[in-house]
């Protein structure tokens, strides 16, 4: 690259006057030029440098002819190329160039900037035309691979597919070459999974995918998936299903929204075969098969495989003999029969009341807590736990797959300002019943009764742990307010659970209500910060001034309870994403020291030390984590991931086939 417009100037004097820079793209500067020949303004496109040494002049103008030939009204077309040789003032290689029309049009981007999403028509319209442009060019062995709202023009009412210069340059030795030196062609926010993943192997369903959000993104104002940096976005694109456009847009048609997911299916054999076999879709979809009235993502063979396997173990489980539990037992357990372990199930309601979800769900997470803190046993993890009892396994199973010995297992009941609770631990592979418990108490009695289940089943179980007295409040933050600010707190805190924009808004809503009720909660502080740290990764906010405020409201939280886990761990990933390395490992460290067993806590200090470049250090925390919960998609995923930038490439192909073995559709446990 010149290190000078003069010296640009100079080297194209013959043919070209570049006058100024107007662009920069992931493959080139644009700068508008005069066409001296010609007398007309163009633009006039600057190869990055280290394009240009990977390519070199004659191959680049070799390769470049076909593109030169592409000839469709919806693609702008290449006027000129070359390549022309630096004097002593420059880079002493040669800079080459291509030539486009210069286009006084806005683009896309500039329109969404303006006025937001754009008509549903307008929208539909604007993508046949490009997706037209890219058939014709897939036809002749062209792709483009960096479909974004930045190369496309608005011209006329019309759309113009600009920078197909460099589509079909770039070979697998070429790519994997940029990939492995930190660079890549393309835009993270538009790039299909396996162009994330560096794949070079490449083939038309890599576009279909940039141009399907592209569509959403002039639906909706927001591409699909977004984040603080390219790795997140990648990290969101192989983890996550694709939101749908009805989920931000809800008048959009049915028919549109089903096309628009398929082509952001992750495996691409599950997207369309062709840009014209979606462009059909757009244009005349066939009816829902089934009378459905919404989309539904198909699921990839390994998805389908690992719910059969489900299916088939659940099937087999329910025709064995049921169980027959003995007697629940009040007192001690022998010592040969004392268990070490056990998972705690979100208590169910016995009536089928999802309304109170939220309680069970919230019961269950602060006697989970409860659990982690006494020393002897080990607590699986909730996040674990609540997939397996979802997925409808039967206890046996379901211990086996959490390795534990015991669960906990429980209905509640709210009715006016009561609340009734039976509770009993089991131990599955004996079919016994090792204690049970029904309470009845009023709902102000809530933290009393978490601590008389707690001390309960401790006092069952003590001849195999340290034998140290269960006070009262054991492993909670030993702080009570009243039962409704309680309540938000529960709700806030189930919310947070879901994750996603719309969860994690709710969770701050919910949590902010508990605090106007009582300022001095410490559990609402962390909460709020903990849903403040994580939204960033899923809506695109102001990440600055919203770490800043989750830094308040963690230390906040931790003013009134220096004991919280999730304070520090809010903490220190708001530490981390304003660069401060050393501040968010302390915090980090605090959280683990308080929390050894919390899976995120180990998770996200994983991801600091992979930030700061201690790769085995992250690898041993998210193998930790990985342990903690076997079941997390996102911890799995980001361990791949970290091996894969590592470039243990043998392992990383290991763990990336267990990881696709799992459903990936669920989002509990992301970040």
């Amino acid at each position: 690259m010149p290190d000078s417009l003069d010296a640009l100037r100079k080297a194209l004097s013959d043919r070209y006057l570049p006058e100024r820079e107007i662009g920069r793209g992931g493959m080139s500067i644009v700068y508008l030029a005069q066409d001296l020949r010609h007398h007309r303004r163009v633009a006039l496109k600057i190869l990055r440098p280290e394009l240009a040494d990977l390519l070199g002049p004659e191959r680049f103008l070799r390769e470049i002819e076909t593109a030169a030939n592409l000839q469709h009204p919806h693609i702008l077309p290449l006027f000129d190329s070359g390549s022309v040789p630096l004097g002593p003032e420059g880079h002493p290689g040669a800079v080459l160039y291509y030539v486009m029309p210069y286009v006084e049009r806005e683009s896309l981007r500039d329109r969404l900037q303006r006025d937001g999403p754009l008509g549903i028509a307008e929208a539909t319209r604007v993508t046949l035309e490009l997706a037209d442009a890219l058939a014709y060019a897939h036809r002749r062995g062209i792709l483009h691979r960096d479909i974004k709202p930045e190369n496309i023009l608005l011209s006329d009412d019309h759309a113009l597919l600009t920078d197909f210069g460099l589509a079909r340059i770039f070979t697998r030795a070429d790519s994997l070459r940029l990939t492995q030196s930190g660079e890549t062609v393309g835009t993270p926010l538009y790039m299909s999974p396996e162009q994330s993943l560096g794949e070079a192997d490449l083939d038309q369903r890599s576009d279909l995918y940039a141009l399907a959000t592209v569509c959403f993104e002039m639906l909706t104002g927001t591409p699909p998936f977004t984040g603080p940096s390219s790795q997140a976005i990648f990290a969101r694109r192989l983890r996550e299903a694709a939101p749908t456009v009805s989920a931000l847009r809800g008048e959009v048609p049915v028919a549109l929204d089903r096309a628009i997911a398929k082509a952001l299916s992750r495996e691409p054999a599950e997207r369309y075969p062709s840009m014209a076999e979606f462009a059909r879709a757009l244009a005349d979809p066939p009816p829902p098969a089934g009378g459905a009235s919404a989309p539904r993502r198909a699921l990839s063979r390994p998805a389908l495989a690992g719910i059969a396997a489900i299916v088939v173990v659940a099937v087999a489980l329910l025709v064995r003999p049921l169980l027959r539990p003995g007697e629940a037992g009040q007192g001690a357990l022998p010592p040969a029969a004392a268990p070490r372990s056990l998972a705690v199930l979100p208590f169910t309601s016995p009536d089928q009341d999802s309304s109170n979800a939220y309680f069970g769900a919230g019961v269950a997470e602060e006697l989970t807590t409860a659990f982690a803190g006494i020393p002897g046993i080990r607590v699986a993890s909730r996040g674990s736990a609540s997939r397996y009892q979802e997925a409808g396994i039967a206890e046996a199973r379901l211990a086996e797959g959490l390795g534990v010995e015991t669960l906990l297992t429980g209905t509640v009941r709210r009715s006016g300002d009561r609340i009734r609770v039976t509770a009993r631990l089991v131990d599955p592979r004996a079919r016994t019943v090792l204690w049970a418990e029904k309470y009845d108490r009023q709902i102000t009695e809530i933290f009393a009764l978490e601590d008389d289940i707690t001390r309960a089943i401790v006092t069952a179980l003590k001849p195999t742990f340290t034998g140290n007295p269960v006070r009262p409040g054991a492993g909670t933050s030993g702080q009570e307010t009243d039962p409704e600010t309680y309540d938000l707190y529960l709700k806030g805190r189930y919310q947070w659970r879901r994750r996603g924009a719309a969860g994690l808004q709710a969770a701050i809503g919910l949590y902010t209500q508990a605090l106007a009720r009582d300022s001095t909660f410490a559990r609402a502080w962390a909460g709020l910060s903990m849903a403040q740290v994580v939204l960033p990764l899923f809506e695109p906010v102001r990440e600055d001034s919203l770490l800043a405020l989750a830094s308040r409201n963690a230390t906040r939280a931790l003013r009134l309870d220096s004991t919280l886990a999730d304070a520090h761990l809010a903490l220190a990933y708001a530490l981390k994403g304003q660069w401060r390395w050393q501040e968010s490992e302390r915090e980090f460290q605090r959280a683990v020291t308080l929390a050894p067993e919390d899976a995120t806590v180990r998770h996200w200090y994983g991801i600091l030390l992979h930030a700061t470049g201690r790769i085995d250090e992250a690898l041993a925390q998210l193998d930790l984590a990985r342990q903690l919960d076997p079941l997390a998609i996102q911890i799995q995923t980001d361990w791949y991931y970290v091996l894969y930038l590592a470039r243990r490439f043998d392992q990383a192909w290991d763990a990336g086939r267990r990881v696709w073995a799992e459903d990936t559709t669920r989002s509990d446990g992301a970040l």
